[in-house]
């Protein structure tokens, strides 16, 4: 994030208690260095409604465990059945921590006690949250590029291995005749050309040697 200019993280926030959510709006909304736009919902299957047609304007959702129809736990699935990218912090009381681990269990990335939480502790865990899951993001598209890298690799072993058994065969034939012909007796220019011959067969099976002999263990798949 850049500290002249800090993007805006939008804050999409699921909590039936007014005084707490006034609080918390008025704080994130005043923030600095860090830029906060919150969306707020007392109901959770408003909120769902409200995420389907707006995925890509959700940073981050804060999301409490008292809400007036379903739950926060069962709300926090609801959301990973929509997209399991963007970071949920879980809002309980100190009361309910096996809620909140509960609440991992689902998908939460990471819960707060709200006795327990000031402001700048809210705050501070959001940035948090959404620099781990931007690194998530990213490690997994490393590890992506990994795999397909791997996979390209081993069909260029495969094709390797098969072009130089096509080569090694046709190769070994070529080198019995040209023994065969060195037994007869031959002009100076069928002598020439025969030795030619030998030097490019000599060449074909040093370049074949040379692709047998890559170390693709060497290679760094990060880098592809």
């Amino acid at each position: 994030m850049s500290a002249e200019n800090p993007p805006i993280i939008k804050v999409l926030i699921v909590d039936s208690s007014e005084d707490y959510v006034h609080e918390a709006r008025r704080f994130l909304e005043k923030h600095s260095p860090e830029k906060f736009k919150t969306v707020w919902y007392k109901v959770g299957e408003e909120a769902i409604d409200f995420l389907k047609e707006n995925t890509d304007d959700v940073d981050i959702i804060l999301i409490d465990y008292f809400l007036p129809i379903a739950d926060g736990l069962e709300i926090t699935r609801m959301i990973r059945d929509i997209s399991t990218k963007i970071p949920v912090v879980f809002l309980t009381s100190s009361k309910e921590l096996k809620v909140a681990v509960e609440a991992m269990k689902v998908g939460a990335d990471d819960y707060l006690v709200k006795e327990d939480t000031g402001m700048d502790i809210l705050s501070r865990t959001i940035v948090n949250t959404l620099q781990r899951a931007q690194l998530r993001v990213q490690m997994e598209k490393i590890n992506k590029r990994q795999l397909m890298a791997e996979k390209q690799t081993d069909a260029i072993k495969a094709l390797i291995v098969t072009i130089c058994h096509e080569f090694n065969n046709p190769l070994a034939a070529i080198k019995i005749s040209i023994d065969v012909l060195q037994r007869h007796t031959l002009s100076d220019q069928e002598k020439e050309q025969i030795k030619k011959l030998e030097q490019h067969v000599e060449t074909i099976e040093k370049k074949i040697n040379e692709l047998r002999d890559i170390n693709f263990e060497k290679l760094d798949y990060s880098t592809l």
